[in-house]
């Protein structure tokens, strides 16, 4: 599903673990409970997206852009953030232990390691 355009979709308890989603187009996706563990996701816009409650665990969110997602329980375990936009994220709730940080866009701005 590489660049697969999926704007607007209902994708509530989905599941795409292992998943080869680099490159999608999915602003305004609602994936709250879904499992994305080791999903590729690299280079997706994830703009708006409500991913809460989702499972990303081992996911790729390399130069992905999650500007304004929801993101409130979210597992970020082990994640790849390496060049991704955080822009005006709430992480209060997420679990990002173990999440690799490279030039990442945090929420307020600032790049991260």
């Amino acid at each position: 599903m590489t660049n697969a355009k999926l704007e607007r979709a209902i994708l509530i308890d989905a599941e795409f673990a292992g998943a080869n989603l680099r490159g999608a187009f999915l602003p305004d996706v609602k994936l709250n409970n879904a499992s994305l563990i080791m999903a590729d996701l690299s280079r997706a816009n994830l703009v708006r997206a409500d991913l809460s409650r989702a499972n990303l665990n081992q996911a790729n969110l390399s130069e992905a852009d999650l500007t304004d997602a929801y993101l409130a329980k979210t597992d970020l375990r082990d994640v790849i953030l390496h060049r991704t936009s955080l822009m005006r994220v709430d992480l209060s709730t997420v679990n990002l232990a173990g999440a690799k940080f490279r030039g990442t866009i945090m929420p307020n701005g600032e790049i991260h390691g």
